[in-house]
Protein backbone atom coordinates (compact mmCIF):
# COMPACT_ATOMS: atom_id res chain seq x y z
CA UNK A 1 0.00 0.00 0.00
CA UNK A 2 2.88 2.35 0.78
CA UNK A 3 4.64 1.17 -2.83
CA UNK A 4 1.30 2.12 -4.17
CA UNK A 5 1.27 5.82 -2.83
CA UNK A 6 4.98 6.79 -3.09
CA UNK A 7 4.37 5.43 -6.63
CA UNK A 8 1.73 7.36 -7.32
CA UNK A 9 3.35 10.93 -5.90
CA UNK A 10 6.11 9.77 -7.66
CA UNK A 11 3.73 9.17 -10.97
CA UNK A 12 2.63 12.66 -10.10
CA UNK A 13 5.60 14.53 -10.27
CA UNK A 14 7.37 12.68 -13.54
CA UNK A 15 4.40 13.64 -15.39
CA UNK A 16 5.21 17.07 -15.12
CA UNK A 17 7.74 16.37 -17.43
CA UNK A 18 6.42 16.19 -21.18
CA UNK A 19 9.03 13.95 -22.18
CA UNK A 20 9.06 11.43 -19.35
CA UNK A 21 4.77 11.57 -19.61
CA UNK A 22 4.99 10.81 -23.25
CA UNK A 23 7.54 8.01 -23.23
CA UNK A 24 5.92 5.87 -20.41
CA UNK A 25 2.63 6.98 -22.55
CA UNK A 26 4.22 5.71 -25.61
CA UNK A 27 5.21 2.25 -23.88
CA UNK A 28 2.32 2.08 -21.52
CA UNK A 29 3.41 2.33 -18.35
CA UNK A 30 2.68 4.64 -15.92
CA UNK A 31 6.25 6.88 -15.32
CA UNK A 32 5.91 6.44 -11.16
CA UNK A 33 6.31 2.50 -11.63
CA UNK A 34 9.24 3.38 -13.89
CA UNK A 35 10.83 5.28 -11.61
CA UNK A 36 10.43 3.36 -8.34
CA UNK A 37 12.07 0.72 -10.27
CA UNK A 38 14.92 2.69 -11.16
CA UNK A 39 14.98 4.50 -7.80
CA UNK A 40 14.91 0.54 -6.33
CA UNK A 41 17.81 -0.50 -8.81
CA UNK A 42 20.10 2.69 -7.85
CA UNK A 43 19.23 1.70 -4.19
CA UNK A 44 20.11 -1.55 -4.90
CA UNK A 45 23.59 -0.41 -6.81
CA UNK A 46 24.75 1.97 -3.74
CA UNK A 47 24.15 -0.85 -1.01
CA UNK A 48 25.96 -3.55 -2.84
CA UNK A 49 28.93 -0.94 -3.35
CA UNK A 50 28.17 -0.90 -7.19
CA UNK A 51 28.77 2.50 -8.61
CA UNK A 52 27.92 3.60 -5.85
CA UNK A 53 30.27 7.00 -5.55
CA UNK A 54 28.59 8.14 -8.79
CA UNK A 55 25.30 7.36 -7.73
CA UNK A 56 25.47 9.47 -4.81
CA UNK A 57 27.76 12.29 -6.58
CA UNK A 58 25.08 12.58 -9.17
CA UNK A 59 22.32 12.82 -6.69
CA UNK A 60 23.78 15.40 -4.29
CA UNK A 61 24.23 17.44 -7.89
CA UNK A 62 21.48 17.01 -10.80
CA UNK A 63 18.45 17.35 -9.18
CA UNK A 64 19.68 19.90 -6.33
CA UNK A 65 21.18 21.95 -9.77
CA UNK A 66 17.81 21.26 -11.47
CA UNK A 67 16.10 22.54 -8.77
CA UNK A 68 18.22 25.66 -7.82
CA UNK A 69 17.55 26.61 -11.52
CA UNK A 70 13.99 26.36 -10.88
CA UNK A 71 13.84 28.42 -7.81
CA UNK A 72 16.31 31.03 -9.50
CA UNK A 73 13.39 31.44 -12.40
CA UNK A 74 10.41 31.53 -9.83
CA UNK A 75 9.28 35.28 -7.67
CA UNK A 76 9.65 33.21 -4.37
CA UNK A 77 12.57 33.89 -2.43
CA UNK A 78 11.91 31.27 0.32
CA UNK A 79 13.16 28.13 -2.50
CA UNK A 80 16.04 30.36 -2.94
CA UNK A 81 17.41 30.49 0.51
CA UNK A 82 16.71 26.63 0.40
CA UNK A 83 18.65 26.48 -2.48
CA UNK A 84 21.66 28.37 -1.39
CA UNK A 85 21.78 26.82 2.36
CA UNK A 86 22.11 23.22 0.19
CA UNK A 87 24.97 24.57 -1.47
CA UNK A 88 26.78 26.12 1.05
CA UNK A 89 26.17 23.20 3.31
CA UNK A 90 27.01 20.15 0.61
CA UNK A 91 30.55 22.99 -0.60
CA UNK A 92 31.43 22.30 3.73
CA UNK A 93 30.63 18.00 3.66
CA UNK A 94 32.32 17.96 0.39
CA UNK A 95 35.69 19.68 1.98
CA UNK A 96 35.51 17.02 4.91
CA UNK A 97 34.39 14.34 3.00
CA UNK A 98 37.74 14.48 1.28
CA UNK A 99 39.61 14.90 3.81
CA UNK A 100 37.85 12.12 6.25
CA UNK A 101 36.86 9.63 3.10
CA UNK A 102 39.76 7.62 3.83
CA UNK A 103 38.60 6.97 7.42
CA UNK A 104 34.70 6.45 6.63
CA UNK A 105 35.62 4.60 3.46
CA UNK A 106 35.66 1.48 5.68
CA UNK A 107 32.30 2.06 7.32
CA UNK A 108 29.88 -0.61 6.15
CA UNK A 109 27.20 0.92 3.89
CA UNK A 110 29.14 4.24 3.96
CA UNK A 111 27.44 5.27 0.69
CA UNK A 112 24.24 4.15 1.50
CA UNK A 113 24.39 6.65 4.39
CA UNK A 114 25.98 9.57 2.20
CA UNK A 115 23.18 9.34 0.05
CA UNK A 116 20.59 9.44 2.74
CA UNK A 117 22.51 11.91 4.06
CA UNK A 118 22.27 13.81 0.73
CA UNK A 119 18.76 13.45 0.24
CA UNK A 120 18.14 14.48 3.62
CA UNK A 121 20.04 17.94 2.47
CA UNK A 122 18.56 17.87 -0.47
CA UNK A 123 14.64 17.36 -0.28
CA UNK A 124 12.40 20.47 0.29
CA UNK A 125 10.18 18.81 2.64
CA UNK A 126 12.92 17.76 4.79
CA UNK A 127 14.74 20.89 4.81
CA UNK A 128 17.71 19.11 6.27
CA UNK A 129 20.65 21.89 4.15
CA UNK A 130 18.64 24.88 6.42
CA UNK A 131 18.83 23.05 9.53
CA UNK A 132 22.34 21.81 9.14
CA UNK A 133 22.71 25.79 8.21
CA UNK A 134 21.33 27.31 10.84
CA UNK A 135 23.07 25.05 13.38
CA UNK A 136 26.27 24.17 12.25
CA UNK A 137 27.50 26.34 9.25
CA UNK A 138 26.29 29.42 10.43
CA UNK A 139 27.08 29.53 13.73
CA UNK A 140 30.69 28.20 12.81
CA UNK A 141 31.68 31.41 9.99
CA UNK A 142 30.02 33.74 12.33
CA UNK A 143 32.45 33.04 15.52
CA UNK A 144 35.38 32.45 12.91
Amino acid sequence: DKIKQFTHQLTLQLDKFDFIKDNCNKIGVESGVIGTAVLGLLIFFVVIDFGAKIITDVVSLVYPAYASFKAVESPDPDDDKQWLTYWVVIGCYSIADSFLDIFFFWVPFYFVIKLAFVLYLALPHTKGAVYLYDKVVKPFFLKN
